[in-house]
């Protein structure tokens, strides 16, 4: 009898532990299209203003090549925060330029004061601000004596706000961030930044 119930027992566990293999191996798990990548959560302040101011200005305005560069003051800052929100902060950030029309050189000057915010997403290498939520920042782009544009709607001029090119592939350390837009005639290479915080 107690051989018996010994071999119950016997079968019973060997059913249970069979039953089990690889019952406690993890689920697999896929990649999140949306959502805050560390590396990039963060205040980032730009480290090439006249890429940023370039970029800035409405897609056609100026033949790039005519545009020199002269000098900048103020700042500007983009920070995202874990939950996927965006916030840009532009501090009296001024950009002028010398601009070649036929034998003449005109003056431009760009200005940017304000905030702005927009939910983010990370899908791979991409970030994308796909939803302006907020925009209190001043923009204007003066050329010659007469200003060509006056906004305070960051989806008419912040970079990674306008549409088509709210989207670029973004790289990034413990102390740098570059975002490369993809088909963007205004500029001819990456956005850089340093982190603030």
């Amino acid at each position: 009898m107690k051989k018996q119930i010994l071999t119950v027992w016997f079968v019973l566990l060997t059913i249970i532990l069979s039953g089990c293999s690889g019952g406690f191996s993890p689920a697999p798990t896929s990649t999140p299209t949306t959502g805050a990548n560390p590396c990039i959560v963060g205040i980032w302040e730009t480290q090439d203003p006249e890429t940023f101011l370039r970029a800035s200005l409405p897609v056609g305005s100026f033949d790039p090549d005519n545009l020199k560069f002269i000098k900048s003051l103020g700042s500007v800052a983009y920070r995202f925060d874990p939950q996927g929100g965006l916030t840009v902060e532009a501090v009296q950030f001024i950009g002028k330029f010398d601009v070649r029309a036929e034998r003449d050189l005109l003056p431009l000057e760009i200005r940017m004061s304000g905030f702005a915010s927009s939910k983010y997403e990370i899908d791979g290498e991409f970030v994308r601000a796909p939803e302006m939520l907020s925009s209190d920042m001043d923009y204007s782009v003066v050329y010659g004596q007469d200003e060509m544009m006056a906004d305070v709607k960051a989806d008419a001029f912040l970079p990674l706000f306008v549409q088509p090119h709210n989207s670029a592939r973004f790289t990034c350390s413990q102390q740098t961030l570059s975002l490369e837009f993809v088909n963007f005639p205004n500029i001819d290479g990456p956005l850089e930044f340093k982190r603030l915080r």
